[in-house]
């Protein structure tokens, strides 16, 4: 990809309910795309650039409040309008303020990722970005 080109990490949709193959049965919650690559730094992760996105959203915008279950969709397209290539997908529920997650990644195994403590407070995204925190630090 050539410098004048943009490419955006996007987290593709965060939706209230089950993935099972399609999204009809899904409500979509919200979309968070951006770039957050590091100038004059080595490369991050996907799942780290995906955090350093959420950390902004969280900080500047509300999302929704989580349903007990949820998909987020992570992926890439190299410019606004692109098609999303899919990197991962993160299947996680949240009740009770404990939210847990199981990471489908497109070139890997499924990690069985994360319990996290949310706050009753706390919305989609924030929750997301707990998850997500967890899974940075442990892989």
């Amino acid at each position: 990809m050539t410098s004048d080109e943009q490419r955006l990490l996007t987290i593709a949709t965060m939706y209230s309910g089950v993935y099972e193959g399609g999204l009809a049965a899904l409500t979509q919650m919200c979309v968070v795309e951006g770039s957050a690559l590091p100038d004059d730094t080595p490369p991050v992760s996907a799942f780290e650039e995906a955090l350093t996105l959420l950390e902004i959203c969280v900080e500047k915008w509300s999302t929704p409040r989580p349903s007990d279950r949820m998909t987020v969709f992570i992926g890439c397209r190299a410019r606004a309008g692109a098609k999303i290539e899919p990197l991962a997908r993160l299947d996680g529920t949240a009740r009770n303020g404990l939210s847990g997650a199981s990471v489908t990644c497109e070139d890997g195994p499924v990690v069985n990722a994360v319990s996290v403590r949310y706050l009753p407070d706390d919305d989609t995204a924030t929750i997301v970005l707990k998850i997500l925190s967890v899974l940075v630090r442990e892989h």
